[in-house]
Order: structure tokens, then sequence, then C-alpha cells
């Protein structure tokens, strides 16, 4: 089992350090079991990047095929992220900050680099 400073060690290793701006695509399942759960793993990206860099997830949520008329229609805040996984999903609800407003393709963040996209009320 992994520990949470397993996972810092790992973010450094591959060459990320204290102010770098990093959109993460994660897979829990592929990382395996971490004391702490998917929770830890988040902590500890936090603990390598911030506070002068940015943690980055995908915020994509399209519920349905859209067109101009029938364009996607979800809170970027709020909704749940569908097909995402459980590290972005609890980023969303507990960490992040900052949200993009890109209707296909968003991305939500925490930390001084991710201050580029408003602010969550």
């Amino acid at each position: 089992m992994y520990k949470k400073k397993d996972i810092a060690s790992h973010a450094r290793a591959l060459g990320l350090t204290q102010g770098d701006v990093v959109l993460i695509h994660s897979s829990y399942k592929k990382i395996g079991d971490v004391d702490g759960g998917a929770l830890a793993v988040i902590d500890a990206l936090i603990d390598v990047v911030l506070p002068d860099g940015a943690l980055l997830f995908p915020n994509l949520n399209i519920p349905h095929e859209f067109t101009v008329a029938n364009p996607p229609r979800w809170d970027l805040k709020r909704d749940p992220i569908r097909n995402l996984g459980i590290i972005p999903e609890l980023f969303k609800f507990h960490y992040a900050r900052y949200f993009s407003i890109h209707p296909t393709h968003a991305v939500m963040g925490v930390g001084k680099q991710g201050r580029r996209y408003p602010e969550r009320p």
C-alpha cells in the first residue's frame, strides 16, 4: 500500500516541483491502494506544487450530445463529474477554488497559478 509521501516522491521523481502548473489526468484504480485513499493522492500533489503553482483537473461533464440548438447545460461547480473518476470528483468538492468555463473542456484548480480562472463563490 502506498503512503501519501510515496505519491509525493513519485511526483517529484517525474520532475514536478513547487511552482509548477500541472493538469492531472488520473486513475485511482491504476495507482492502487493508498493509505488515506484518493484524498491522500490529491494532498500529495498539492504538497508538491503549491503554494505558488497550480493543481488542475479536468472538469468535463457532457451529459448528452449537443449542438448549437442543444448546448451542454450543467453547473460546473456543483454537478457531479461523470466518467472521470474518484480523484477529480473529490478534488471538485473538497479542494477546487477556480473553474474555467469552457463548454466542453473545462478545468478546475487550486493554487496561485489557478487564479487564471474565476474563483468559486
